[in-house]
C-alpha cells in the first residue's frame, strides 16, 4: 500500500496520472473520484499547516481563514502552493472566490451582504489587499482562570450595534449571536464595542431590576391586581419579570431568554403533575428552577 501511495505522489507531483496494470482495478479504469479524493488528501497534508501559518495579517475569524485555505487547496495545484511563501494575492483571489459565492462565513447574517472587499489601488500593500474594516466579531478575552470562547460568527459592524441596541431595548438579559443556531451570548465587553454608554447603562439598570421583589410586592398589596394577573398573564420563572401572552401556543420565550410553559408557569411544564406544585406567584428565594 504504501508503494502505491509512493507512486501515486510521484504522479500527481508531476502533474500527471501514470496508469500502470495492477494499480487500480478494472484493468488500468481509474476512478476519477478517488483519484481527486486522493489528490485533495495529498496537498492538504503537503501545505494546510503551511497556508496557516502564512496566512495573511487580515482582521478575518479562525472560521473563514478556515474556508480560504480549504479554498486555495482546491483552487490551486501543488507547484503553486509548494513556495516557501505563498503570495499575499492567492490567500486574496481566494477570499474573493468564498465572497462572490455567497459563502455563509463571509455574508451578515443580518443583512446578508459581503463583509469584505477587495482593494483595488494600486501597489497596495498585503496587509491592505483585503478591507475587513466594516466586520465585527466577539473578540477572544482570557485571564488565567477565565475565557470568554467566542463563537467565530463575523457581521456588519452596523448590523451588529443595531442588533444589539434593538435587544437591549426590548430588555433582554441574554444578547445572542445572531447567526442561525449558534448559542454564543454577547459579554458586557462585546457590548461595549458595540453601543453607548447610555444603552450600556440601561442594559446595567435591567440586569439589576429586582424583579422578585416587584412581583411580590404587585400580589400582596393589590388583591384587584393579583387576580387580574393570575388569570392574564404568568411570571418568568428565572427572571421573575411578569409576562402576558395575547395569543399564541404556550411555549413561550421571556426577554430573558427563558424559555417556559404558559399554562403552568414552569421551564420545565408541570400541567400533568398534579396539584402539589409550588406557586408560581410566590416563588422561593431568588428563582425557581423548575
Amino acid at each position: 500500500m504504501k508503494a502505491k501511495d509512493d507512486r501515486l505522489l510521484n504522479a500527481f507531483a508531476g502533474g500527471n496520472i501514470i496508469y500502470r496494470n495492477g494499480w487500480m482495478d478494472g484493468g488500468g479504469i481509474v476512478d476519477t473520484k478517488v483519484v481527486d479524493s486522493f489528490r485533495q488528501k495529498v496537498k492538504q497534508s503537503e501545505f494546510e499547516s503551511q497556508l496557516f501559518e502564512h496566512f495573511p495579517n487580515w482582521h478575518l475569524t479562525e472560521l473563514q481563514k478556515k474556508s480560504v485555505v480549504n479554498r486555495m487547496l482546491k483552487m490551486y495545484s501543488s507547484s503553486e502552493l509548494a513556495t516557501p511563501r505563498p503570495k499575499a494575492t492567492l490567500y486574496a483571489d481566494a477570499v474573493m472566490f468564498e465572497v462572490s459565492n455567497n459563502a455563509v462565513d463571509f455574508q451578515c447574517p443580518i443583512c446578508m451582504e459581503p463583509l469584505v472587499t477587495k482593494n483595488m489601488e494600486p501597489l497596495v500593500s498585503s496587509e491592505r489587499l483585503i478591507d475587513a474594516s466594516n466586520m465585527w466579531c466577539a473578540a477572544l478575552r482570557k485571564t488565567e482562570n477565565w475565557s470568554n470562547q467566542p463563537c467565530g460568527h463575523a457581521c456588519c459592524r452596523s448590523c451588529m450595534s443595531m442588533w444589539a441596541e434593538t435587544a437591549i431595548n426590548e430588555q433582554k438579559l441574554r444578547i445572542k449571536c445572531p447567526a442561525v443556531g449558534c448559542s454564543y451570548s454577547l459579554w458586557q465587553h462585546d457590548l461595549e464595542n458595540l453601543v453607548g454608554e447610555e444603552c450600556l447603562k440601561r442594559h446595567q439598570e435591567h440586569k439589576n431590576a429586582d424583579y422578585l421583589q416587584h412581583l411580590k410586592t404587585s400580589v400582596k398589596e393589590d388583591a384587584c391586581l393579583k387576580s387580574w394577573l393570575k388569570s392574564h398573564a404568568r411570571p418568568c420563572p428565572e427572571c421573575h419579570v411578569i409576562v402576558s401572552r395575547s395569543e399564541g401556543c404556550n411555549d413561550m420565550m421571556c426577554v430573558c431568554g427563558t424559555r417556559f410553559c404558559y399554562a403552568c408557569g414552569f421551564k420545565q411544564c408541570k400541567c400533568n403533575s398534579g396539584k402539589n406544585r409550588p406557586d408560581i406567584w410566590n416563588p422561593r428565594g431568588g428563582r425557581e428552577a423548575a
